[in-house]
């Protein structure tokens, strides 16, 4: 999704991992973010795929929803799952006062989750462009990631070796293993569909229409 709805979902997971939020927990969630990453991003009544991308409120209810935003969350009627739209009702977005537009840093957000029961929890970040060594994945995020991204070409039981492999390249001494992992498996007499072809002008449409806006 977007590179600025990322602030905020961040956010969003640690209250979820550090305050133990469930969806139904939240009477009131307020995204506040740099305004530069709103006019593209404001929109609480994404339509589609396409518009779930950029609705910061989307992508910030999906992670309270669920503890995680994935590729399958921005795919088919993803966007309009009853249990997200709950929280998507009581969300709002707006520019967090003290983030100035002409601000260093363009790329913090603060999240604020009034529950149920009354109490206020929030967290802040004031700047999150990508991950990188100063904010890195865990181990355990960054095998996540690349489980979901993975497993929709790999079977399951060829992405933990894969990953094991990748993250220990610099002792490969055989690129054969290496390439061995990345070969879909079958069945004797499974079929492997064909990949669509598609024409220079439909790849150009979508090329369009899933190029990142910062």
């Amino acid at each position: 999704c977007c590179g600025s709805t990322h602030p905020a979902i961040a956010m969003m997971l640690k209250l979820v991992k550090g305050e133990g939020l469930k969806p139904e927990d939240a009477q009131k969630v307020e995204i506040l973010t740099h305004p530069n990453r709103l006019p593209h991003t404001d929109n609480p009544d994404p339509k589609g795929p396409l518009g779930a991308k950029f609705s910061i409120q989307y992508a910030v209810a999906r992670a309270l929803a669920d503890g995680a935003v994935r590729l399958a969350h921005f795919e088919g009627d993803a966007h309009a799952d009853p249990r997200v739209r709950k929280v998507m009702a009581v969300t709002t977005a707006g520019p967090h006062p003290e983030m100035p537009a002409d601000a260093r840093h363009q790329w913090g957000a603060e999240v604020i989750v009034t529950t149920t029961g009354g109490k206020t929890v929030s967290r802040r970040i004031e700047n999150m462009v990508c991950r990188g060594p100063d904010d890195a994945m865990s181990s355990e995020e960054m095998f996540e990631k690349f489980e979901d991204c993975a497993g929709r070409s790999l079977a399951h039981d060829q992405i933990a070796p894969l990953y094991e492999r990748l993250d220990t390249f610099e002792c490969v001494n055989d690129m054969n293993q290496v390439s061995r992992l990345l070969q879909l498996r079958r069945l004797p007499g499974q079929r492997v569909a064909k990949p669509q072809l598609t024409s220079a002008s439909d790849a150009a449409a979508g090329r369009r229409e899933t190029q990142w806006v910062p």
